[in-house]
C-alpha cells in the first residue's frame, strides 16, 4: 500500500490554507482531500490488523485523529468534517476491537492524547462566527449585490445574525461594566 503523506498530522498548530477574504466565495478543496486521506486511512487499518500489524493499524487510528485536530477552520462546514473524522476515527476502533488485539499500553495513551485534542467543544460556535465574517466579508466587499445572491429568506437570516452580533457585542459591554464596578 502506499503510506499516504502524514507529515504534522500530531500537529495541531497547521492549518490548511483557505483565502478567507474573498468571503461567501472562499473554496476550501481541502476538506474533499482530507475525507478522501481519512477513508485510506480507516481502510488501510483493517487491512494492517488483518495482516497482523495491530501496532501500524492503531497508528493509523492516531493519525485520523490527529488530522482531524488539525481541521480547525473558522466555518460550520469545517465543523462537520471534523466531527465526521473524529466519527470515522471511532468507528474504525470500534472494527479494530473486534479484529484483533487492543493497542499496547504506550499507544492507549496516544489515543486517549489524539482524542482528546480532537474534541472541540466550542467549536460550533465559532463557526457560527466565522459563517458571520464571512457573509459580512462578502456584503462589505460587493455591497447590496451580494443580497441579490442571498434572496428574501437569505437576506433576512443575514439581518438577524446582524442583529444577534449586535445584541452580543452590547451584552458583552454591559457585563464588562458590571464587573469592572
Amino acid at each position: 500500500m502506499v503510506e499516504p503523506t502524514l507529515d504534522g498530522a500530531r500537529d495541531r498548530r497547521g492549518r490548511f490554507p483557505v483565502d478567507w477574504s474573498r468571503g461567501v466565495r472562499a473554496e476550501m478543496p481541502h476538506l474533499m482531500e482530507l475525507k478522501a486521506l481519512l477513508s485510506a486511512l480507516q481502510l488501510r487499518a483493517g487491512w494492517r490488523m488483518r495482516q497482523g500489524d495491530a501496532p501500524g493499524a492503531w497508528l493509523d487510528v492516531e493519525r485520523m485523529l490527529g488530522l482531524a485536530a488539525r481541521l480547525d477552520d473558522p466555518v460550520i462546514i469545517g465543523r462537520l468534517v471534523r466531527v465526521a473524522a473524529i466519527g470515522m476515527a471511532c468507528s474504525t476502533i470500534v472494527d479494530l476491537v473486534a479484529l484483533g488485539p487492543l493497542p499496547a499500553p504506550n499507544q492507549r495513551a496516544r489515543l486517549d492524547t489524539a482524542l482528546t485534542l480532537a474534541e472541540d467543544l466550542d467549536g460550533f460556535q465559532r463557526g457560527l462566527r466565522g459563517e458571520l465574517y464571512m457573509v459580512l466579508r462578502t456584503f462589505e466587499a460587493e455591497g447590496a449585490e451580494a443580497l441579490d445572491d442571498l434572496g428574501a429568506k437569505g437576506a433576512q437570516r443575514l439581518t438577524l445574525w446582524l442583529t444577534l452580533d449586535r445584541v452580543e457585542r452590547e451584552w458583552a459591554e454591559v457585563n464588562g461594566r458590571a464587573s469592572r464596578a
